[in-house]
């Protein structure tokens, strides 16, 4: 969360409110279509192998299955960038060339869902750890060289994702199960839980995805910069999401995932006040005076931070207990005022704006997933046959997780 915080002023003092805007229009949309992409498969490998499958087995098997969505969203993207090149002003070639990321983030995913199905968040950490400390070592090289473009800082991002990415691809332990569901149990559960993991992300994004068709390059750099920073203390939240769908996975009450991830949320809740506090006086002297627009943004999206921790947590606790269905509609409900959010505001839509739908769609994810897991309270097995071998095996591998 730190380099976040730095990276950001020297990616928007080098590159000012326009290029900012730009690297913001190319970079966004790959972690929408990366959830799209990956079409929940790794919500599923999480769930199965947490619940007692073959870890191996499951990860072939989804990896296998997600080839198709995921190279059929690139071919959708190619058109897309039609579209933001023109709008934005940057080559179609080059825009394609970056977006080819969008189907290495659908394997890195599912890759990460084989770890986090097994408690390894020491592997998880170490990933994204080595993504930040990498991007920000070449961010900073290019601002020292003075570098301008917005092409080249996409190019660092993306060559950071790979560099990082690499620490996954190490051999996992044996796994002792011999469970396995079919492809069928796991493109159900894929399909459900993808309407949720699309619609979080897309909810969270789908504003900088939009804002380049209706917005110009200077407003969606000011925004880009609200989110920068007001995203930071996100980090926690997804990391408690993430340990919460394998603590659900393996039995866990609601208080018992609230006190195994108390550290995230209790952090995350205060560099989100923090952030709150500092804006009016911190945008500008950290980002320059081009930037002082995004300081109202910023406040806004850090309320909005509060209820997105809340509704990734909810999610993430039904998704564990086998309600992949319940837990998307957790997240559609967001994405559905942002889009009719969207929708009304067109004509008028700038950085403010934006973070006025965002708090609003965030929030009212929020209350629906309060609602949802306090209704759904009982862990639910993937499937019935076997369970009580896969409720042992869940056990040991969340003895084997505390261990590590």
């Amino acid at each position: 969360p730190a380099l976040g915080i730095l990276s950001g002023p020297i990616l928007a003092r080098a590159l000012g409110p326009e290029g900012r805007g730009q690297f913001a229009s190319v970079m966004q949309p790959i972690t929408v279509a990366g959830a799209v992409a990956s079409l929940g498969f790794p919500a599923a490998v999480a769930y199965f192998i947490a619940s007692g499958g073959n870890s191996d087995r499951v990860y072939r098997r989804a990896l296998a299955t997600a080839a198709i969505p995921a190279l059929l969203t690139y071919a959708a993207m190619c058109w897309y960038a039609g579209i933001v090149s023109h709008r934005q002003g940057i080559s179609f070639t080059v825009i394609c060339i970056a977006w080819s990321a969008i189907v290495l983030s659908a394997v890195v995913q599912i890759r990460r869902a084989y770890w986090q199905g097994q408690g390894r968040w020491r592997k998880l950490d170490a990933e994204r750890a080595a993504y930040a400390v990498t991007r920000f070592g070449i961010v900073v090289l290019l601002a020292l060289l003075g570098v301008v473009l917005a092409e080249a800082y996409v190019a660092a991002s993306l060559l950071a994702f790979v560099a990082a990415a690499l620490l996954l691809f190490t051999k996992g332990s044996p796994s002792r199960s011999e469970s396995l569901p079919t492809s069928g149990e796991i493109v159900r559960y894929s399909v459900l839980a993808s309407i949720g993991t699309i619609a979080a992300v897309a909810s969270s994004r789908l504003d900088q995805i939009l804002m380049p068709a209706a917005a110009s390059s200077a407003e969606l750099g000011y925004y880009a910069v609200a989110v920068t920073v007001a995203e930071v203390p996100l980090v926690l939240a997804t990391l408690s999401a993430r340990n919460a769908l394998q603590l659900a996975a393996v039995g866990d009450s609601n208080i018992e995932i609230f006190r195994k991830t108390r550290v995230y949320i209790v952090v995350c809740i205060g560099l989100i006040a923090a952030l709150f506090v500092a804006a009016p006086y911190g945008t500008v002297l950290v980002f320059g005076p081009d930037f002082a627009t995004s300081a109202s943004s910023i406040q806004l999206l850090s309320i909005a931070g509060v209820a997105s921790l809340v509704s990734l947590v909810c999610g993430s606790i039904l998704a564990g207990r086998g309600r992949p269905a319940l837990a998307s509609f957790v997240s559609l409900v967001s994405l559905l005022v942002t889009v009719l959010g969207f929708f009304m505001f067109w004509d008028s839509m700038s950085s403010l704006m934006a973070a006025r739908i965002s708090l609003i769609s965030l929030v009212s994810s929020a209350v629906v997933g309060v609602g949802a897991i306090l209704k759904v309270t009982q862990p639910r097995p993937a499937r019935q046959e076997g369970a009580g071998h896969r409720q042992g095996a869940s056990k040991e591998l969340a003895v084997e997780g505390n261990t590590e």
